[in-house]
């Protein structure tokens, strides 16, 4: 009991700034993750849809490995802004023991396949330039001096604006 009160006590000895961090860690982080993946989720939908729409105007008989590539080589590109190149390696899911046979082989070349076919399709589909929040410009530093930097002359001149020099290094003792 007297355990409990100390600990208690111990917890708002530290003031109120951890209780905003606690707040974001509980309630608003795992929000963010659902949201992602509800949007991950979304965009693995459109890469289906568009694979379907793909075997209907070019019916060619696609194997299931080179639909998870085009489904991932989607999803990559307009999420995580990927450069069209493939992982380096294969997914998990390939490189387990089962698959290192010449069938295995094939479905790990047909997965790069159709990585690289679903970049196409995401990049045709203008999609990740939808998903870019846009972000305001840096705020630009004035060449043209203001009138506080404005320096007036001795007697009667035009006024001079400042310079603004480098500030001096010290050199280096040895």
């Amino acid at each position: 009991m007297k355990v409990g009160k100390n600990l208690i006590l111990l917890c708002f000895l530290g003031g109120c700034n951890w209780l905003p961090y606690a707040v974001k860690n509980v309630y608003s982080t795992p929000e963010e993750k659902i949201q992602e993946c509800m949007f991950r989720h979304r965009l693995q939908k459109i890469a289906r849809t568009t694979f379907q729409r793909i075997q209907q105007e070019q019916p060619t008989n696609y194997s299931r490995a080179y639909a998870k590539g085009f489904e991932d080589g989607f999803v990559d590109f307009v999420d995580r802004n990927g450069s069209g190149d493939p992982l380096a390696i294969p997914p998990q899911c390939y490189q387990r023991d089962v698959v290192r046979s010449p069938e295995g082989q094939v479905e790990i070349e047909d997965w790069y396949s159709g990585f690289r076919h679903g970049v196409t399709a995401a990049r045709v589909s203008g999609l990740r330039e939808r998903v870019i929040v846009p972000i305001g410009l840096p705020p630009r530093l004035s060449i043209e001096p203001t009138n506080a930097e404005v320096v007036p002359g001795q007697m009667g001149e035009e006024a001079v604006p400042l310079q603004i020099m480098p500030t001096p290094v010290a050199p280096e003792t040895q």
